[in-house]
């Protein structure tokens, strides 16, 4: 039998977790929709998912783009990024991917050939990149 050690947190993305702290993976689903295109979702989406939970801001990558900057802090090298996306959200959120020390960019897509998601590795270059953060909120 393989028995994994596996802890949890809640709070505003990486907010309950002390500076300090390490992972090997970050998977988010996060709300990715942009908020004019919330209108064009089946209305049974519309009506029992709450708009906290879909509104991702005018491109659909507001609170994405906090957890890109957050995994690039909380990461160990090699860890991973996984990420629900869609669209062409993918393309859009490369350079902060890369910006923030992330390679080996791989992305999902159903069987229509629709983007469902991405996984990113955390590099070196993301490691100074964390640090320097830290060292800014800090002040």
């Amino acid at each position: 039998h393989l028995l994994l050690a596996a802890r949890h947190r809640a709070g505003d993305l990486a907010a309950p977790l002390h500076r300090s702290a390490t992972v090997d993976v970050v998977v988010a689903v996060a709300p990715y929709v942009p908020t004019a295109a919330r209108r064009l979702l089946p209305i049974d989406v519309q009506r029992h998912e709450p708009a906290l939970a879909l509104d991702g801001g005018d491109d659909g990558l507001e609170t994405i783009r906090r957890i890109v900057v957050d995994a690039a802090r909380l990461l160990r090298v090699g860890g991973r990024l996984l990420l629900e996306l869609g669209g062409e959200q993918d393309v859009a959120l490369a350079p902060d991917l890369v910006r923030h020390g992330f390679a080996a960019i791989e992305t999902w897509h159903d069987h229509d050939g629709d983007l469902r998601g991405l996984a990113a590795t955390r590099t070196a270059r993301s490691a100074r990149i964390g640090a320097e953060l830290d060292l800014l909120n800090l002040g």
